[in-house]
């Protein structure tokens, strides 16, 4: 994982399935300070939505969607929030993707690189 200045990568473990019957994908992530869980599903005339929740007492609610290769989820609006944040998974592949968490704070006019992860699938 690298912040927005590039500091030293850290790793976690993150256990990614998918469930009742393929149509929900439950992910389960562990990485430094931060334990926490998220599902997702496709919400038919809606697009993506996805909760996440961790032991830090965060909970985001997004919504979003899959084009050009890259899917793209924006924080749903919440009546406590400064900013907004949005996760990027791109340059998709079968073992492979980069995931990039960004915020703004000028309603999606600028966004600021929080952290980027690459994720590859574990050798079984």
């Amino acid at each position: 994982m690298y912040g927005p200045q590039g500091e030293t990568p850290t790793q976690g473990k993150n256990h990614i399935r998918k469930i009742l019957g393929g149509r929900v994908v439950q992910e389960q992530f562990e990485g430094g300070k931060t334990h926490g869980m998220s599902v997702s599903s496709y919400v038919q005339g809606h697009g993506w939505r996805q909760t996440w929740v961790d032991d830090q007492g965060g909970y985001i609610p997004l919504a979003g969607s899959f084009a050009d290769g890259k899917m793209t989820l924006q924080t749903l609006a919440l009546p406590e929030a400064k900013a907004y944040n949005r996760m990027v998974y791109e340059n998709i592949t079968k073992d492979a993707f980069d995931w990039r968490w960004e915020s703004t704070a000028d309603a999606g006019k600028t966004w600021k690189l929080q952290w980027l992860l690459h994720y590859k699938r574990a050798k079984r």
